[in-house]
């Protein structure tokens, strides 16, 4: 059984933080209803928690304030945002997605205008030679 791509839980993630611009672990979880194993490969892959972002990182965690500004210690409160990164993949991600919708529409549409065009010249053929 193929999965969607809304079950990714990677363009779950990105769809969040783009639609959320400050959130906490906590809303993260909470909204996105993550399993333990998904909560853990959040934590450890996903998020930044050093100076240095990869390629894999989609969040950086603020060290010391939660989404309202206030200083904490706890990890699920810090507030939470999208790498501008991430969010230029997930733009581009929906463009190629939606490129991808309008060019199968754009082939049916040439097949109906081909299949058209070939009755009503046959037609014209057939007026013309006098067979009708």
């Amino acid at each position: 059984m193929k999965k969607s791509t809304k079950d990714n839980l990677v363009y779950r993630i990105i769809e969040y933080a783009y639609n959320n611009e400050v959130f906490d672990f906590n809303d993260l979880k909470k909204d996105l209803n993550l399993s333990p194993q998904e909560e853990l490969t959040v934590r450890d892959r996903f998020v930044v928690t050093g100076e240095i972002s990869t390629p894999n990182h989609l969040l950086v965690r603020d060290h010391n304030f939660n989404k309202l500004g206030k200083l904490t210690k706890r990890y699920e409160e810090r507030a939470l945002r999208a790498l501008p990164s991430a969010i230029f993949h997930y733009i581009e991600f929906v463009e190629l997605q939606e490129a991808r919708k309008t060019a199968k529409q754009s082939f049916w549409i040439a097949w109906i205008a081909i299949f058209f065009s070939l009755i009503f010249g046959s037609l014209q053929v057939v007026i013309a030679l006098g067979w009708f």
